[in-house]
């Protein structure tokens, strides 16, 4: 009985290591982007955000530092819950909505000390992708 379990959960990580082998936080990137979609179009007209830098991200991992692209940030934060107006983070939720995002990456990140809410969820999201890239692959 004992080898049977053993050898069906054998057969069940053998692909899942073989698949994080392949994971690249350029996956990471598009499944967030599928959680963030339905806020897109309304945080992009709040933050006037240009629509290239959104897919930008998305694509290639690049994070300007115009205001535009972190209110932007901030407001997709808030509209998931994640993110209140005074800066505060709900650290479950960010973990519960986005994959690749843990408790432990997540209770690292919010330490990070910012008056300024869209400075703040800019450097919430640089924290966590820095933390990936030490994980994956871009």
């Amino acid at each position: 009985m004992k080898i049977h379990i053993i050898v069906i959960l054998l057969m069940f990580l053998a692909p899942y290591e073989a698949f994080a082998r392949y994971l690249t936080v350029k996956h990471i990137r598009s499944l967030w982007k599928e959680r963030m979609i339905h806020n897109t179009g309304e945080c992009m007209s709040q933050s006037h955000v240009n629509p290239r830098v959104v897919e930008e991200f998305f694509e290639y991992g690049y994070m300007p530092h115009s205001p535009a692209w972190k209110c932007y940030l901030e407001c997709c934060g808030r509209e998931l819950g994640i993110l209140s107006r005074l800066g505060d983070v709900n650290v479950q939720k960010w973990v519960d909505i986005f994959s690749y995002v843990d408790l432990p990456l997540a209770q690292e990140c919010v330490k990070i000390e910012e008056q300024d809410v869209c400075e703040k969820a800019y450097m919430l999201l640089e924290c966590a992708l820095g933390e990936l890239t030490k994980l994956y692959p871009s």
